[in-house]
């Protein structure tokens, strides 16, 4: 329960995909949630909030929620985590329409892989290749 704990709280931090006109995920330690964070559009020079995202905690079980406005009648669509290793995360919801997968692959402590996939239309999926940010961004 501790290494995945840490490996969770590896994600603290600013994430983006390059600097300029691309995609930022930022995560922070939140009460009793155990992170809290937001997927951004990064366009001309500011940041344009499009998802809301955190990762729980509920008696051992640890689950992704992403609430993406305009969709799901706005409701907030939790991935559980399915799988885990000492670099990989993978929360998995088979019920979703899409995605169906989000797994988050450390490379290293400052690149982070994430993957976005569905289980049956491989077309739709997509990758993040997010480096960390010292600083904040705009």
């Amino acid at each position: 329960m501790d290494e995945i704990h840490n490996r969770l709280l590896g994600l603290q931090g600013t994430w983006a995909t390059r600097l300029s006109d691309g995609y930022v995920e930022k995560w922070e330690t939140s009460g009793d949630t155990l992170l809290q964070g937001g997927g951004y559009l990064q366009i001309d020079n500011s940041l344009r909030q499009t998802e809301s995202l955190a990762i729980v905690n509920t008696d051992g079980n640890f689950s992704y929620l992403a609430t993406v406005a305009g969709q799901n009648e706005g409701r907030t669509i939790e991935f559980p985590l399915a799988m885990h290793t000492d670099s990989s995360l993978v929360f998995i919801n088979r019920k979703h329409d899409f995605p169906n997968v989000i797994a988050y692959h450390f490379i290293d402590d400052s690149t982070l892989r994430v993957e976005v996939k569905s289980l049956t239309d491989p077309v739709r999926d997509f990758v993040l290749n997010l480096k960390k940010q010292s600083g904040d961004l705009p």
